[in-house]
């Protein structure tokens, strides 16, 4: 009789096993209704022709939710204030701001996939090539030129993984300017 209850007990607690494991496991799954946090790492690299010129890095923290409609969005500023002369006598100038500007939202897709919504705003002195006058500020009548890129893009991306955003190709010197992007989930 007490091999029996013995027995029986056994083969309970066994049957019970899967369950209690798979309880466990669900515990340690995110809740579909939390705020993951994750780092963006942007970067803003400059070619002319297949010669890399230059490569901006920029890194950005935000909160990715699971809802569209309810994501923060976060900001990250860099640049100088440059005087401009606003008239031709040369005598009054206004400053204009001269940088990168990025906003970004993020929202967790599930199945570890994450939507990036990103705003990406890069101004610069536009600066002549190394077969012109180096040093030299490029002006149009009488004017400095002021470069400028401007992108809003939208990607899917899982954590630890690194993707092409935009390109473009600057007007007057032909140099394309390119972004990726890499997201990490903080644990």
């Amino acid at each position: 009789m007490k091999l029996t209850l013995r027995m029986a007990g056994i083969l309970v607690a066994l049957l019970l096993m899967p369950a209690v494991n798979h309880a466990q496991e669900q515990v340690k799954a995110p809740n579909d209704q939390s705020v993951s946090h994750v780092r963006i790492d942007l970067l803003l690299t400059e070619y002319d022709g297949q010669k890399k010129i230059s490569s901006l890095p920029y890194t950005i923290y935000a909160e990715s939710y699971p809802q569209q409609g309810r994501a923060q969005g976060h900001s990250l500023r860099m640049g100088v204030r440059v005087p401009v002369p606003v008239d031709s006598s040369g005598k009054d100038f206004q400053d204009m701001n001269v940088g990168t500007d990025i906003d970004c939202r993020a929202w967790t897709l599930g199945e570890g996939s994450y939507d990036v919504s990103m705003t990406v705003n890069r101004s610069s002195i536009y600066s002549p090539g190394q077969d012109e006058n180096e040093g030299e500020q490029i002006h149009a009548g009488g004017r400095m030129v002021i470069r400028n890129f401007s992108t809003n893009f939208d990607l899917k991306l899982h954590d630890g993984e690194t993707t092409d955003g935009p390109s473009a190709t600057d007007p007057l010197n032909g140099h394309i300017l390119k972004i990726s992007v890499t997201l990490h989930v903080i644990k």
